[in-house]
């Protein structure tokens, strides 16, 4: 995979805030928290640490080379279609005098107010979700990205950082069979999982589990998503398929491919995840009814 907009040089921090378009860019620079470390347990300090993080720090910019992928895996259709809709939305628009992309937000694709999540490790910023939307930030040149810090865990070992980050689902270190691997630190490394694409065109997703709620997605769903949902639940229905010898091809699915990936999501039986067990169409599911198909709810 190749990404345009990373190269060496680029500013890491900037000295005096800069503007965007449409808001004001922030910057704020690091502080060292200073508690008492000797009378309090790790657990309790990590608690307040947190808490504070997400009452002080707002949503702010940093430079794409001090943020880092938390998954190993992205689906390259979702970067491509993101790419069709940033242009038709007027998102981004070639400028031929510069030989650049003009950003909606100047030095980024994306402004404060869709900051994407990231928890800070030993090594730098890593991304809890949005990596495609990161992706899509680099393919049009962008050089800063604005983050909103969820949890420090910078001051743990490396080895107690992957421990706590994965089991918080705060990352996700596994292939494409599910199997535990090391995360790249360089989104180029990233691999294209066409399972996860196929994940995302295979569900409903309702913004709540109400029967007036909006939803969107395949009329015959086979899961559903409401809201955010399970942490990286996409890629861990492609691990299933991908264990079952079902690889999407990007075409449209056939029938018979459809129904075999049902089967084989339904006996994944994955916790948490609301599957529709037979072909339905969405507007004869009764969302509460729903509740009955989740694993482990």
């Amino acid at each position: 995979m190749s990404i345009e907009g990373i190269s060496e040089g680029d500013v890491l921090w900037m000295e005096t805030p800069v503007a965007s378009n449409s808001e004001e860019v922030s910057y704020i620079e690091e502080e060292t928290l200073t508690l008492d470390h000797s009378h309090k347990k790790e657990v309790e300090l990590h608690q307040i640490l947190q808490q504070n993080i997400r009452e002080v720090q707002g949503p702010f910019f940093v430079s794409i080379h001090q943020v880092f992928p938390g998954q190993l895996r992205y689906a390259n259709a979702v970067v491509e279609i993101g790419i069709e809709k940033a242009t038709e939305k007027g998102e981004v628009k070639w400028n031929e005098e510069t030989g650049q992309w003009d950003l909606k937000h100047g030095v980024s694709l994306y402004g404060l107010s869709e900051a994407l999540p990231v928890i800070k490790s030993p090594y730098g910023y890593v991304l809890i979700d949005g990596h495609h939307h990161f992706l899509l930030n680099l393919q049009f040149g962008g050089s800063l990205i604005p983050i909103q810090l969820e949890a420090d865990y910078s001051d743990l070992s490396l080895e107690k950082y992957l421990h706590v980050a994965t089991e918080k689902g705060y990352i996700h270190p596994y292939d494409h069979y599910g199997n535990k691997v090391e995360i790249p630190r360089d989104f180029n490394e990233l691999q294209n999982d066409p399972n996860q694409m196929f994940a995302v065109l295979c569900r409903r997703r309702y913004q709540s589990l109400t029967p007036e709620s909006f939803s969107s997605g395949n009329e015959y769903p086979i899961w559903i998503k409401v809201g955010k949902d399970i942490p990286f639940i996409e890629m861990r229905i492609a691990e299933a398929l991908t264990r079952a010898g079902l690889i999407y091809d990007g075409e449209e699915a056939d029938p018979d491919f459809y129904e075999a990936a049902r089967q084989v999501i339904v006996e994944a039986n994955i916790e948490g995840l609301r599957v529709i067990p037979t072909k339905t169409h969405y507007e004869e599911l009764l969302v509460n009814e729903v509740l009955f198909y989740s694993k482990g709810c």
